[in-house]
């Protein structure tokens, strides 16, 4: 499976596959705002080449938030490619600050495909062989949980974290974006596509995702004022999540 360069009648480069072959996945990590340096300093001391961190905010209700301590919904997302044999490393290292520090949440996402053979090269430092990923086959934990992303109008995240907290979702995060909608889309749905945009996004046990997609979709998908849109990911290495129950009225 080693890479070969070949040029196709578009002109287009086709990587051939290499049994030497480094998968790699994308790593989500979710944290309290301005912590964010510690955890990207630590990935590059574990020669982690390609990280990027947008700014998020929490939706968890005030009963975790006072049961974990939490000081701030403010939320850094650090977003990491990394090569699936960093995954053990890693892993352990977020383990032991989530743990300590009893704040965030981690888990990870396998690509399957990456384009650009220049991308691969820099991203696992692999400059002799000429390589790239075809696909992706780890773990995801017995499948879990999965990783619901939903975008919506400004102004409706509330409602789509309420859906989910109704279906079984302990909280999720929202980060700002902007919509990219053309006339077309906006002639076939028959409504006007907001620029403004919301993501929010929650991790799930496996058998809460169709009920929170579901309910997603009839009360703030395309057909309402959310104009909302959501699909769900398989992840694996989930770091983070509260998975008993709670007694919050519980005396210490």
């Amino acid at each position: 499976m080693k890479i070969k360069e070949q040029v196709n009648k578009k002109g287009l480069k086709k990587l051939s596959k290499s049994p030497q072959n480094e998968r790699l996945s994308l790593m989500i990590t979710i944290v309290d705002r301005h912590t964010y340096t510690t955890y990207v300093k630590a990935f590059e001391k574990y020669d982690v080449t390609t990280q990027f961190t947008l700014f998020g905010q929490g939706t968890a209700n005030s009963e975790i938030i006072d049961y974990l301590g939490i000081a701030s919904l403010e939320k850094d997302v650090i977003l990491s490619i990394i090569k699936n044999s960093q995954i053990s490393l890693l892993d352990k290292y977020v383990q032991e600050e989530i743990t300590l520090n009893k704040k965030g949440i981690s888990f990870i996402i396998p690509l399957k495909k990456l384009i650009g053979l220049s991308s691969y090269k820099f991203i696992t430092k692999n400059i002799k062989e000429e390589e790239a990923i075809l696909e992706n086959n780890i773990p995801l934990n017995e499948n879990q949980y999965e990783a619901i992303i939903c975008i919506v109008n400004t102004g409706f995240t509330d409602e789509v974290m309420h859906l989910a907290k109704t279906n079984g979702a302990r909280g999720g995060t929202i980060i700002t974006g902007r919509g990219t909608g053309n006339k077309e889309a906006e002639d076939f749905f028959g409504i006007v596509i907001q620029p403004e945009k919301e993501i929010v996004l929650i991790v799930v046990k496996k058998e809460n995702v169709e009920d929170i997609l579901t309910s997603i979709y009839t009360k703030v998908g395309l057909a309402t004022p959310g104009h909302g849109i959501a699909f769900s990911l398989p992840v694996s290495h989930v770091m983070g999540i509260i998975t008993e129950d709670i007694n919050f009225n519980k005396e210490n």
